[in-house]
């Protein structure tokens, strides 16, 4: 009788290691800053399942790894890592991918990197992200704005219809009255005749 309950111990505590990893989060995945030069710490930082094992991979434009590293997440799910960017002839200038895997489910998330820092006081992958930035922004105002003319014209279309439609009801109702004017002025003129 004692193999049973004892065998029954060891698949219960088997699905208990191993159900975490079945039901893993895709793990969320932010990078600080988001444009770095030669020399400058970056930081990951994410959430998943927790007390789950991190996979950490940074590519390099050409997509070529740059940084692989393992971390285990908190028990509230949180995790974290951090390096240095440069230091071999694999960090070239460009947008670099950070991916987070834990289990079969990835994360990702981006950062810029120039390889020779700043010149001059010109940062081109900083200068090229915030013009990304700024040309979504500009894209998100003018879609506003061609929303808001649209509806205005919409409204506008219709207080033109209904203008119209007041004013042709307005113009049969003076038509009415001149026909009718017209005739009391033919019957007055008949009568002012035979007097």
């Amino acid at each position: 009788m004692k193999p049973f309950p004892a065998a029954l111990a060891g698949l219960l505590a088997a699905f208990l290691l191993l159900s975490p990893l079945a039901m893993a989060a895709t793990p969320t995945v932010s990078v600080t800053p988001s444009a770095v030069t030669t020399g400058q710490t970056v930081t990951i930082t994410g959430t998943t399942t927790a007390s789950a094992s991190v996979g950490l991979k940074v590519t390099n434009p050409s997509g070529a790894p740059v940084f692989i590293d393992n971390v285990v997440a908190s028990a509230g799910g949180a995790f974290t890592d951090s390096f240095v960017a440069g230091g071999s002839t694999s960090w070239t200038t460009g947008i670099y991918l950070v991916s987070a895997t834990v289990a079969s489910q990835t994360g990702t998330a981006t950062f810029g990197y120039t390889a020779t820092g700043t010149t001059g006081g010109f940062n081109e992958t900083q200068a090229y992200i915030t013009l990304q930035n700024d040309l979504k922004g500009n894209f998100t105002i003018i879609s506003g704005d061609f929303a808001r003319l649209q509806a205005d014209l919409n409204g506008n279309f219709s207080a033109i219809k209904s203008t119209q439609a007041s004013q042709g009801s307005t113009l049969t109702a003076i038509q009415s009255a001149l026909s009718t004017l017209t005739g009391d002025v033919t019957s007055l003129s008949s009568s002012v005749s035979s007097i």
